[in-house]
């Protein structure tokens, strides 16, 4: 989930290094904030601009909202819930920081981990709980952690974008509606040029929000963010629509980005042999019932924690970018596919 906006001061006399300087001719409608991308990112600020009685227009190049979070599970990691208090679960922000550093390898002191070790529940639970969407706590241990965290929406990816869509506006929302450039004026980002269908127009603005980014279908991209993974065989199983459009457009427009290699890998799936010589993916399920070793049949992993970023790099280190894994007949592994799924 990416969220940037785009905006700074203005300047009559300033050059427009953002963007494409206003079409010839009168806008074809006006508003206070562009929000681009109808995410979950998207339909969560459009949500926060509704509250604040700001006017704004949605767009989404999709015929219908919720992006990549369609093909998600709706998994959501919470310390200190309402399900785990009803499970029996001790859990707190503090236990989740304390084990922050083990589960993931990342630095629980960062901003965003205290932000949402600290505000999950309130500001993201409780939120959605608001408006009236359901959650059940999964027994998966999340990386390794002590308690279980994974909180299952109701209705996945999809419950969480219907829960936060029902919320909104709909007359405020243009579907069928692709980004094709952002536009300068006075030294600021003023508006967004779009394509819809055969029609081309643009439209003014104070400010734009490009809810809108994720770029893991571009494995170039993944992978000259991270360049251990140059000879690595990497696989799909991520939405079909994170195309990596939207990162284009903001660095078309001179914006700024960050934390572009913060990308996991998980070692789960095999290519799909239906599809030979393509990146498609099938997700293998229950692999902590089984064993890993490496090319040269030796044990190299802790099989507890392949759920994990850990698991997918350390496989990603292996001599060829692969492991083996071996069961008993009695291990029920079951495969599928994602997309499906």
């Amino acid at each position: 989930m990416l969220l940037f906006l785009l905006a700074c001061k203005t300047d009559p006399a300033a050059e427009c290094p953002y963007g494409d300087p206003p079409p010839s001719g009168a806008p074809d409608e006006s508003t206070g904030v562009v929000v681009v991308g109808a995410g979950p990112a998207g339909l969560a600020a459009a949500w926060e601009l509704e509250q604040a009685g700001t006017s704004y227009l949605l767009f989404e190049r999709e015929d219908t909202v919720g992006g990549a979070a369609v093909w998600a599970g709706g998994n959501i990691l919470f310390a200190g819930s309402p399900e785990q208090a009803t499970a029996g679960v001790t859990d707190s922000p503090a236990t989740l920081l304390a084990e922050w550093q083990e589960m993931t390898g990342g630095d629980p002191t960062a901003p965003w981990v205290q932000a949402w070790a600290n505000n999950a529940v309130p500001d993201v639970h409780d939120w959605l709980a608001g408006m009236g969407l359901t959650f059940s706590l999964s027994e998966i241990l999340p990386e390794g952690g002590s308690v279980p965290r994974i909180h299952r929406t109701d209705g996945e990816g999809q419950g969480i974008v219907d829960a936060i869509a029902s919320e909104l506006d709909s007359s405020r929302t243009h579907l069928g509606r692709e980004l094709v450039g952002l536009v300068c004026d006075g030294g600021r980002v003023a508006g967004a040029r779009w394509r819809e269908g055969t029609t081309e127009g643009w439209t003014s603005a104070d400010s734009v929000v490009m809810a809108t980014g994720g770029f893991l279908r571009d494995l170039d991209r993944v992978r000259e963010e991270r360049p251990a993974w140059a000879d690595v065989s990497l696989y799909q199983s991520s939405s079909p629509l994170a195309d990596g459009a939207g990162l284009a457009l903001i660095e078309a427009a001179g914006g700024a980005t960050t934390h572009l290699g913060a990308v996991g890998l998980y070692a789960h799936g095999t290519p799909d042999y239906r599809q030979p010589g393509t990146d498609a993916e099938l997700l293998l399920i229950d692999l902590s019932d089984t064993l890993w070793v490496d090319s040269s049949g030796a044990r190299f992993l802790d099989e507890s924690r392949v759920v994990s970023f850990e698991a997918g790099s350390t496989v990603a280190a292996l001599s060829g970018g692969s492991a083996w894994i071996l069961w008993d007949a009695d291990v029920d592994l079951a495969i599928r596919d994602p997309l499906v799924e």
